[in-house]
């Protein structure tokens, strides 16, 4: 059933056993559990926050909306392993995620915007590392995560803008014989 309405309690529920999945994934490596909350007033949503214990947020609130039940798992299974990823690929530990961020703000010099081109760096190191794991998840995790944004692109600003369109250029480059029939047809009902 599309646009499933789901409890707080239920979705919160999902993208723990998700997670705890997507842990099982990658053979269950030594990370802190996540912090999974449903904060419909924030704009945060999945994210390792440095300033917490390094600890992966997943705000459920953020999961996109008209999906059917099996589409949420999916969404928050890959959406955890996108963030489980930041810690065995890249950018690995704290002292990496500094040392990216400091590179990037003597280029740029303005912190904020160091931390988001390390953010972004490390995402698609991760998302083409994954990619090799587990064919067509991250292709299918940016197509659900830009699939409303799109509605929405003349209000996004241009540097989301470049962004989408990186990754639009990075997955068209992926060689899609590896990804199977079924992930690519779910990509392009996506889309």
């Amino acid at each position: 059933m599309k646009g499933e309405k789901l409890s707080k309690d239920m979705l919160i529920e999902i993208a723990r056993d998700m997670f705890n999945k997507a842990l099982e994934d990658f053979f269950y490596p030594p990370i802190p559990e996540p912090r999974i909350i449903y904060d419909p007033k924030s704009s945060e949503g999945f994210y390792i926050d440095p300033e917490n214990d390094w600890k992966t947020t997943l705000n459920v609130t953020l999961v996109p909306k008209g999906l059917t039940l099996d589409e949420i798992k999916k969404f928050l299974r890959f959406v955890s392993r996108h963030e489980i990823g930041h810690y065995i690929i890249c950018p690995y530990d704290l002292v990496t995620s500094i040392l990216i961020i400091s590179a990037a703000k003597k280029v740029v010099g303005s912190y904020e915007i160091a931390m988001f081109i390390a953010n972004f760096f490390a995402d698609v190191i991760d998302d083409v590392e994954r990619n090799g794991i587990f064919p067509g998840d991250p292709i299918i995790l940016d197509a659900f995560s830009t699939r409303d944004l799109k509605n929405e692109y003349k209000k996004l600003s241009p540097l989301i803008k470049v962004l989408i369109r990186v990754k639009e250029i990075l997955w068209t480059e992926i060689n899609l014989s590896k990804i199977s029939k079924d992930k690519r047809d779910m990509i392009n009902k996506i889309n």
